[in-house]
């Protein structure tokens, strides 16, 4: 068993740089992976890049936004608990002024 195997991990900013690496990371571990972004046409590279590293369509939830609306934090949350139920790990890769959200 994986060491994130059953566990569902955000990870915002993930669709370049290190955000993308960990969430590639994230699902090769077993994860089922949220990823955020921008620009959805990266974002559907990752999704790729998820898949050609066995994650299944069923473990991946991609959702496009900038974080400076405030709407989109509570997007990817809504959209995670819709799709999984839950959030185990949140990873945040992005630089703003502040955003306080609370999860239980």
């Amino acid at each position: 068993m994986s060491e994130f195997e059953g566990e569902v991990v955000i990870v915002t900013g993930s669709s370049a740089g290190i955000g993308k690496d960990a969430a590639l990371e994230f699902g090769k571990q077993g994860a089922s992976v949220v990823i955020h972004g921008q620009n959805k046409e990266r974002l559907n590279e990752v999704v790729a890049e998820l898949k050609i590293n066995g994650v299944d369509d069923s473990r991946i939830l991609a959702v496009v936004g900038s974080m400076e609306d405030d709407t989109t934090p509570k997007k990817i949350i809504s959209e995670t608990i819709n799709k999984f139920g839950k959030i185990d790990v949140l990873v945040i890769f992005i630089l703003f002024k502040h955003i306080i959200y609370c999860v239980n």
